[in-house]
């Protein structure tokens, strides 16, 4: 999902809910500044999160927001991943999630990328 702020926009993804507050994962930097910010669903709803319930994970470029709805929205499957890396390979696997950064296009028109990295 995208997290929409005055300067641009983000991305997270639904990591829990909890009745109707559901609970987004994301980077610490994309909600560092105090400020407004909503979250856009795949369905193109628009969500406002309160700021002063945003949680910081110290020592992690990581935050935890919330926001409220009564819509369904499927919260992400979490899994333990091997990171290790092949030694004689030296290949260690990462993947990326987020929106296209095209500066030309409009927050409705970027689509999102997953990439996976070795």
């Amino acid at each position: 999902m995208r997290i929409d702020f005055a300067s641009g926009n983000g991305s997270g993804v639904i990591v829990a809910r909890k009745g109707n507050t559901y609970y987004v994962l994301t980077a610490e930097h994309v909600v560092r500044d105090e400020g407004k910010y909503e979250v856009v669903t795949h369905d193109g709803r628009r969500y406002g999160v309160n700021y002063d319930r945003v949680k910081f994970m110290p020592g992690a470029d990581l935050a935890v927001l919330e926001f409220k709805s009564r819509e369904t929205y499927q919260v992400a499957t979490l899994r333990n991943y091997d990171l290790s890396y092949d030694i004689e390979k030296e290949i260690r696997r990462f993947f990326v999630y987020g929106w296209s950064g095209a500066r030309q296009k409009s927050r409705e028109e970027q689509s999102r990328l997953f990439t996976v990295g070795y």
